[in-house]
């Protein structure tokens, strides 16, 4: 006798995100007090599978909850982007494709021609992405730095600590620089529209502010700390209190020089004006840029390790900053090191071996090598002789420098 019973009965299990984050929560050990369950609930994320992959990613990540839990904007940030990456990582590994697809869907917005079709998996997966990031898109948020080191870490459950310190730093550092910024304005706009705010009270703010952060707030970018900003700062004081004028003008100079000796490369390659309008300012600054320039030239050259990376900016860039300095190298320096750092040599050697022809401005440096290299295929050690002439001789066969002629050896 045989009997049997058959059910056939359809489970659906829909837990709401809060529900399912309550059997995971005792896993959480860092970032507590974020808003965990509030992203959850906008994006409609309920998987457990997918909040846990988010649990783990926080707990990993802990070695930054202490720098950033009293900077709300940058924990937002930080923290954020790995709930968001960790979300996408639980459901793909096609990180790469989903860049490309929100690549190609600003393309399809901006040429009407070029339509899109969507796919529904991406879609899904782009909208875990907060809308923080609408203004400048999905596409660009993927592929910021912040991003780029959170694949790298989904991919390979390895997290470039360094690098996330930094970055943690420099934020937290911009964030503070924005903060004193919004206080300036909220003062400037006091000091223009508030009739109960005196003169005498808003240079005193003013000057409080500039004297407690000096330097720190001139920064080298067209953004809302720029010089010009500073020199504003400090001319509206000059002219609101006529009789402080010296003490304005000589802490704007001192602050001024800081910068200039902190930013040479910014000065240098500004040409949009703005580093001319600071070194107006006063025509100490000028004279000050010269001798700093002066003495970064001299820093630049003062190793083998400096001048192997001022080859490869030549090579890698011809920047012309690199190529004045390697022209003030002296042959007895170039001596020298060639003697005591081989990598300094083949890096020299390599450098050399890329030219078809020596432009003018490298033609002192070039000089300089053969030179040397000719004196020592004459030296009375026999292994120094060897090696410069192998070089030298790889060097006239490529036509960079001239065949051996004892006038050119410096005696």
């Amino acid at each position: 006798k045989y009997k049997e019973k058959l059910i056939d009965y359809e489970f659906s299990y829909d837990p709401r995100p809060f529900e399912s984050l309550e059997i995971l929560q005792d896993k959480l050990t860092a970032f507590k007090d974020y808003p965990l369950q509030h992203y959850l609930t906008e994006h409609k994320v309920n998987n457990i599978r997918v909040i846990s992959r988010i649990i783990n990613a926080l707990n990993d990540f802990s070695f930054i909850e202490s720098d950033i839990k009293d900077v709300p904007e940058v924990t937002t940030e930080i923290v954020g982007s790995i709930i968001e990456i960790a979300a996408i990582n639980a459901q793909t590994s096609s990180f790469l494709e989903l860049i490309e697809y929100a690549h190609k869907r600003i393309l399809s917005v901006s040429d009407a021609s070029d339509k899109l079709k969507k796919n529904k998996k991406y879609e899904d997966l782009l909208s875990l992405i907060s809308n923080r990031h609408k203004f400048y898109g999905e596409a660009c948020f993927l592929k910021s730095d912040i991003v780029s080191k959170l694949f790298e870490y989904c991919q390979t459950s390895l997290i470039d600590e360094e690098f996330f310190n930094e970055t943690v730093r420099s934020k937290i550092n911009n964030q503070s620089l924005y903060s004193i910024y919004k206080d300036i304005r909220a003062k400037q706009d006091k000091h223009l529209y508030d009739m109960q705010y005196k003169n005498e009270v808003y240079v005193s703010d003013l000057w409080n502010i500039l004297k407690e952060q000096g330097n720190k707030i001139i920064i080298a970018k067209d953004t809302y700390l720029h010089p010009r900003a500073f020199i504003f700062y400090i001319e509206q004081l000059e002219t609101l209190d006529v009789k402080n004028k010296a003490q304005y003008h000589d802490f704007a100079l001192k602050c001024l020089k800081d910068f200039i000796e902190n930013n040479i490369g910014w000065i240098r390659d500004d040409y949009s004006g703005h580093a001319q309008e600071l070194l107006d300012f006063d025509p100490k600054l000028g004279e000050y840029y010269k001798q700093c320039t002066a003495t970064n030239q001299q820093n630049s050259i003062n190793s083998s390790e400096k001048i192997i990376g001022l080859m490869r900016d030549v090579i890698e860039s011809g920047k012309n900053s690199a190529l004045k300095a390697l022209s003030q190298i002296q042959k007895q320096e170039i001596k020298q090191y060639i003697l005591s750092d081989a990598r300094y040599f083949k890096e020299t050697f390599d450098f050399l071996m890329k030219y078809d022809s020596i432009s003018e401005s490298l033609r002192k440096y070039v000089g300089n090598i053969d030179s040397v290299l000719k004196e020592l295929s004459l030296s009375k050690d026999s292994d120094h002789a060897y090696k410069a002439k192998e070089a030298l001789d790889s060097l006239v066969e490529k036509g960079v420098i001239k065949p051996l002629n004892s006038d050119d050896i410096s005696k």
